[in-house]
């Protein structure tokens, strides 16, 4: 589907940004704020630099939180809707790369801030997405909110679409996140029959 970015006048990202941590030596390593949605929220602005593009996501009221808001605000992404949950911290990793140039990654992000999304109490309710002509998501997105979220988020979609919203999906597929792969399978599928913009890789 070839969409008209001409009559689009609203975007939101949901999802999850977090700390990186890159190795710079063996005691040293570089922080930055990564994750795949917060990433194409970035590209999106550079190639759309007059559109109105928000960043959608729940961080805590920590230091990492603030990098993370600072880096939203550095390329211009609207942060009306970030949830800020006191308390809680954002997720973080660590990039690891062997002999041979390849590259891993170690997660701390199980009590991540993102988790709570769309969960009351909250002052991003699931409803306000409805004020978006396009709303773009991935399949991390998906495997990080709380089961009862990511439930609300997929019977959502429907009904936005139906009133004329556009739903984006990029599946991502991230084995560790999800209870089993049955679990995945079933809310991407889902996904997959409700967006308007499939992205999809070879593995997913």
């Amino acid at each position: 589907m070839k969409l008209d970015y001409n009559s689009i006048n609203s975007m939101a990202c949901v999802g999850e940004a977090m700390i990186e941590f890159a190795p710079l030596s063996k005691n040293n390593a570089a922080m930055s704020v990564a994750g795949d949605v917060f990433n194409t929220a970035v590209y999106l602005r550079r190639l759309l630099p007059n559109a109105p593009l928000d960043f959608v996501t729940a961080l805590g009221d920590d230091q990492a939180s603030d990098m993370i808001l600072e880096a939203v605000h550095s390329h211009e992404l609207g942060t009306s809707n970030i949830e800020i949950r006191p308390g809680m911290s954002p997720g973080l990793y660590m990039i690891s790369t062997d002999e041979q140039g390849e590259r891993s990654f170690s997660y701390w992000r199980s009590a991540s801030a993102v988790r709570t999304l769309f969960i009351t109490p909250g002052a991003v309710p699931l409803a306000t997405l409805n004020a978006y002509d396009l709303v773009y998501l991935s399949g991390i997105t998906l495997a990080v909110l709380a089961d009862a979220a990511r439930e609300d988020l997929l019977n959502w979609t429907e009904q936005y679409r139906k009133s004329g919203g556009l739903i984006a999906f990029d599946s991502n597929y991230r084995p560790a996140l999800w209870l089993d792969r049955s679990q995945a399978q079933r809310a991407n599928e889902r996904m997959w029959q409700q967006c308007d913009l499939a992205l999809p890789s070879v593995d997913d």
